[in-house]
């Protein structure tokens, strides 16, 4: 098989690549390696279990990061930033900071279910399985008394700037004054419901339904209400992991998000509820906040399940470009990952116009209109390391054509 003669601007932009990658990381990969390296301490868990999902380039309205607490006195200039999206053991962890890392905030809450403990040191207690859980808990020792406090404990806010205020955990019941009357499936037990300072109000509970048909259930409960759901496809674009977020629904004027979040199981689902009111600008208008055209031009482009993506960066312009990367590991060879890829673009409206391959690494062109019937194209390029084994860099750039 005679091997394909690359167009100049491939060869270009592979050398760009490894003058890039001579150079070290750029500030946002070692602000999200940062950020990776805390939740992780936070979390009690290996770094390596914590997947980066995406980093974002950011302008945010305030110095607060569009995060402000009550009473936090917030300077009205543009600061710019990231935002940094991790995933733990089906949680996901949003985080903003500001360029240089020295204000970092989590703006999703911390998600996990209540342990049990042991009546007596010598024996050891394992928790009930949650509908949907991936392993049991096990908990050695302590009385109710150190569960108490190992509960406040584990909710604290331990990251600079956390907001002030405590949380309220309820065993098997919902608060009294639930801000917005949230439609129940038929046969749901609240396991816990849970008020935080970064959102209103959390819900755990078993459900004897599927997860689709508690999709379904709430597409038609909350669309009655005055609810609209958020198109992920609203969301930018860049390379995500193959992870279920959920679903997010938007109240009327954007008063309050919701988060839904299931996990099936042989005998029901775990089903989450994370009901937001402040700071809902940036789940209910996805694209908009701090995010320029490029960038939402940008297509989505999801790993496969087997992949593992350890780190990644993204940037617009207003010029009109916007470039996408990401190190991914993962047994698939270069041009098995881009057949993965091209199968995705098509469904974002691009169209391909050519692609080819050698023996460590494959690329494609695209190109694609806007909603002003402005034109614009893509390479897609992604490449194997010849000294290190089952490792990918792929990268994306558009670019809007004058």
């Amino acid at each position: 098989m005679t091997a394909l003669k690359l167009p100049s601007m491939i060869e270009l932009l592979i050398s760009s690549l490894v003058l890039v990658s001579c150079q070290g990381p750029d500030t946002s990969e070692l602000i999200s390696s940062d950020i990776r390296a805390k939740l992780a301490d936070l979390l009690g868990v290996d770094r390596s279990q914590i997947v980066l999902d995406r980093v974002e380039i950011r302008d945010w309205p305030d110095d607060c990061l569009g995060a402000a607490e009550p009473g936090e006195a917030c300077a009205q200039v543009i600061t710019p930033g990231y935002e940094v999206t991790l995933v733990a053991d089906g949680n996901r962890y949003d985080f903003r900071s500001n360029q240089d890392g020295t204000l970092v905030k989590l703006i999703s809450p911390l998600a996990g279910s209540l342990p049990v403990v042991a009546e007596s040191p010598p024996e050891v207690a394992t928790a009930p399985t949650p509908p949907g859980a991936r392993a049991e808990t096990v908990v050695i020792g302590g009385d109710e008394q150190a569960l108490r406090n190992f509960i406040s404990r584990w909710f604290a806010s331990l990251y600079p700037g956390a907001p002030e205020g405590g949380t309220s955990i309820r065993i098997g019941s919902l608060p009294d004054d639930l801000p917005f009357d949230l439609p129940l499936p038929a046969g749901a037990a609240v396991v816990a419901s849970i008020s935080e300072p970064l959102l209103e109000l959390q819900l755990i509970l078993d459900v004897p339904q599927t997860s689709a048909e508690i999709k379904t259930f709430y597409e038609q409960a909350l669309a009655d209400a005055g609810w609209r759901k958020i198109s992920a496809q609203n969301q930018g674009g860049g390379f995500v992991v193959a992870y279920d977020y959920g679903d997010t629904y938007c109240f009327t004027d954007d008063q309050a998000a919701l988060m839904i979040q299931t996990l099936d199981a042989a005998q029901g689902t775990d089903l989450r509820l994370n009901l937001y009111t402040r700071d809902t600008s940036y789940m209910c208008n996805p694209g908009t906040q701090g995010m320029d055209q490029s960038m939402g031009m940008m297509p989505v482009l999801e790993m496969p399940a087997e992949a593992m993506m350890t780190g990644s960066s993204s940037g617009g312009s207003s010029n009109g470009t916007a470039d996408i990367s990401a190190d991914i590991q993962t047994q698939l060879s270069a041009i098995e990952l881009q057949e993965y890829i091209t199968e995705q673009l098509p469904t974002q409206n691009w169209r391909m116009v050519s692609q080819g391959s050698a023996d460590s690494f494959a690329w494609s062109t695209w190109e694609t209109s806007d909603a002003q019937e402005q034109n614009w194209m893509g390479t897609f390029l992604v490449f194997e390391f010849p000294t290190v084994e089952d490792y990918l860099y792929a990268t994306m750039r558009i670019v809007k054509i004058p």
